[in-house]
């Protein structure tokens, strides 16, 4: 089952790196970043590298859609603000993202939670249920009989952001999912790590937008 998850890697990088704040409607905010997915379980390790890009439009006060992508993955999101002042907020993030060569689907709706330091630092933590769907693949070459990935991960993801001028900011963040239900990989840990540049609505999007 391991050899399978090394291979399907891409099923759990790319998060959104977003914050719990709106992008201002009308804006644009984009996302170059490079991902680190590592695996460690029962039968081996792995880990793999790719870099992706993404953007987000702001849709009104309290929301955002976002998409990213890689030569690995495809994903979209919609973000829900459900609370906002000027020092914290905290959000609604369902998303889907579909990853091949080894066709896989994850789906999964975490909630985020912004913190504010002033207008340049801001701490971001989300977690939640994240579920991957893989197609059955051979895997009889890593000695592991043929099998999908059809389960629940517990995910959490931390990271900072530091905007450094109005529309430009550095955004790294790592992320763990552990198997909880289905067919996981029992005993398999899962730790992603993204560095991001953001582009765009940076310091806007932490204002305290009227409603």
């Amino acid at each position: 089952m391991l050899p399978l998850l090394g291979l399907c890697a891409g099923c759990f990088a790319g998060t959104p790196q977003t914050t719990a704040y709106p992008v201002p409607r009308g804006k644009i905010e984009g996302l170059a970043a490079l991902d680190g997915t590592g695996i460690v379980g029962n039968y081996a390790d792995a880990v793999g590298f790719m870099a992706g890009g993404g953007a987000r439009l702001g849709l009104g006060h309290n929301m955002d859609v976002g998409v990213r992508l890689s030569y690995v993955y495809a994903a979209a999101d919609f973000k829900l603000t459900l609370w906002k002042d000027s020092i914290a907020a905290v959000a609604l993030l369902p998303r889907a993202q579909g990853s091949w060569p080894i066709m896989g689907l994850m789906l999964d709706a975490p909630v985020l939670f912004t913190a504010r330091f002033g207008d340049v630092v801001s701490v971001n933590m989300m977690g939640g249920y994240r579920h991957l769907l893989s197609k059955t693949m051979d895997t009889r070459q890593f000695g592991v009989l043929p099998a999908t990935v059809n389960g629940g991960y517990f995910n959490v993801a931390f990271g900072p952001l530091f905007a450094i001028t109005e529309s430009f900011g550095i955004a790294p963040e790592i992320s763990g999912a552990y198997p909880i239900v289905g067919r996981a990989a029992p005993g398999t840990f899962i730790v992603s790590g993204s560095l991001g540049l953001r582009f765009g609505a940076e310091r806007p999007q932490f204002r305290d937008l009227p409603e």
